[in-house]
């Protein structure tokens, strides 16, 4: 698929906002300023094509699930800002993760994941 180019928050729920069901994004995402990407409650959100951060903090928000369908690997931050992040059974790496109160983490498969500084709210759940 082509690549999709992403900034800012959009409306207030992201730049890319999952509305309801089961999505997949199958081109690669490219992040060219800050930017939050959410999901409704109930709905899934897969980024299949991977995401470039291009040094640029990423927030995901919403009450639903963002699926990583490839290896991330960043310097950049990333924030959990409520909702599930489901690491897709890849390895990936971040310079800094912000897991906040309402926020779950998914290591579900043979998720990995390395940091170099993290913070966990209370009320955050990891699997």
């Amino acid at each position: 698929g082509e690549t999709l180019w992403l900034a800012g928050a959009g409306d207030g729920n992201g730049a890319l906002w999952n509305f309801s069901g089961a999505n997949t994004v199958s081109g690669p995402v490219t992040l060219t300023a800050a930017t939050t990407l959410g999901a409704a409650a109930g709905s899934t959100l897969t980024l299949a094509g991977g995401l470039a951060l291009d040094n640029q903090a990423l927030t995901l928000g919403g009450a639903g699930t963002i699926v990583l369908g490839n290896a991330l690997t960043s310097t950049s931050s990333l924030t959990l800002a409520g909702g599930t992040l489901d690491l897709g059974g890849f390895a990936h790496a971040f310079a800094t993760l912000d897991v906040t109160a309402d926020s779950i983490l998914d290591f579900t498969g043979s998720s990995t994941l390395s940091l170099t500084d993290v913070a966990v709210a209370s009320g955050a759940t990891l699997t």
